[in-house]
């Protein structure tokens, strides 16, 4: 593993975070359209095609 694996500034930056992700959407704007429109579509897909227990063995 890198030295750097565990440095503090890698564990501070929580992509997950929705300060991160605010941050990221100001600094790169073109992205973002592309991104909601991904989003969109999972979702939409989510809803028509609904993953159920049955369908997936579990």
């Amino acid at each position: 593993m890198p030295a750097d694996a565990k440095s503090p500034k890698k564990l501070r930056n929580n992509r997950a975070a929705l300060a991160h992700k605010i941050g990221y959407a100001l600094r790169h704007p073109g992205r973002v359209t592309p991104y909601l429109r991904r989003a969109g579509r999972d979702a939409w897909l989510s809803l028509i095609h609904p993953t159920t227990s049955a369908t997936t063995g579990q």
